[in-house]
């Protein structure tokens, strides 16, 4: 009897030791994918995607008019698409990027453009989601422009482990103008690793961002706890 539960034990042991093997082996660009989203510069598209961002209702804005005190400070977009300024109607920006926006102030205010500048300190209007394996929950995040998969990602905090950069896509589900959802795959390796930006999606608002699990996370995800195999397959995977 003691013989049979050692051989048993042996057995599950080895074939979980293959399975951690075979798991370091196919994850072997793992780190350069780590690595890639840790850098600082977007991985491909806008430089500054908040640069091209529309506002909308209720984003808050951060104006600032030199000289005038008064006229500057945080904004919040009402749901008629207007800021309030100074003793003026209201100031409509909704649909305008930061930079038309601070111009329509300008005339508005009669001073020279370079007297108004305005930026977006919250963005509150759109979401952008992310389901499946990514670091933290299941979410929503804010929607700050036409920034890729890749930089979403990045802003995301990364990928933790389990998680296969080899399985990425995106589903548009185009809800609002009545039409079928679009799915796109999205090739992380050749993206980070290899500088091919095809499958590199821009996104949109109310995008859904899908990342798998690993087929051998989820079979050592299933491996009794004695085994202590979690933390040794985080060691390979990252």
């Amino acid at each position: 009897m003691g013989g049979s539960l050692n051989r048993y034990f042996r057995a599950r042991t080895g074939a979980a030791v293959l399975l951690v093997a075979a798991a370091a082996g196919c994850a072997s660009n793992r780190p350069r994918v780590d690595a890639a989203l840790r850098a600082s510069r977007p991985v491909s598209g806008p430089a500054s995607p908040d640069a091209a961002y529309t506002v909308a209702c209720p984003d808050l804005l951060d104006i600032q008019v030199i000289d005038h005190p008064e006229w500057s400070g945080p904004r919040e977009i009402g749901p008629d698409g207007c800021v309030q300024l100074a003793e003026l109607s209201p100031l409509r920006v909704e649909g305008l990027t930061p930079a038309q926006a601070a111009n329509r102030a300008a005339m508005a205010l009669h001073l020279p453009r370079a007297a108004v500048g305005i930026r977006v300190t919250a963005y509150r209007s759109r979401q952008v989601f992310l389901f499946g394996q990514v670091e933290g929950p299941e979410r929503a995040l804010s929607y700050q422009g036409p920034e890729t998969v890749a930089d979403l990602l990045r802003r995301a905090g990364g990928l933790p482990p389990g998680a296969d950069f080899r399985t990425v896509s995106v589903v548009r589900p185009h809800v609002a103008a009545g039409h079928r959802p679009e799915v796109f795959t999205v090739d992380l390796a050749a993206v980070l690793l290899r500088g091919d930006s095809k499958s590199n999606v821009i996104l949109q608002p109310d995008d859904e961002v899908y990342i798998a699990e690993t087929p051998r996370y989820s079979m050592l995800k299933a491996l009794p706890e004695w085994m202590h195999l979690r933390e040794w397959h985080d060691k390979v995977t990252r």
